[in-house]
């Protein structure tokens, strides 16, 4: 559900928190839902999946998933 900073709190997440560049970003709000998808360039699956569940913790993100790109 897209709230007031819920761009800045994922970003802060990504960035701050777990050191991880940001590729790139786009993301979305319509109706109240917010969607976005965030390209991150990281060292290993431990990483990833402790990002992922950081990012699952933020007030307002229902669902994360990975998109794997060949």
């Amino acid at each position: 559900m897209d709230s007031l900073g819920l761009t800045n709190e994922l970003t802060k997440v990504i960035s701050s928190n777990m050191h991880v560049n940001i590729q790139s970003i786009s993301l979305s709000s319509e109706a109240g839902i917010f969607k976005g998808q965030v390209s991150v360039v990281v060292q290993n699956n431990t990483i990833l999946k402790r990002l992922i569940d950081n990012i699952k913790k933020i007030d307002g993100i229902d669902k994360v998933t990975r998109v794997y790109k060949n």
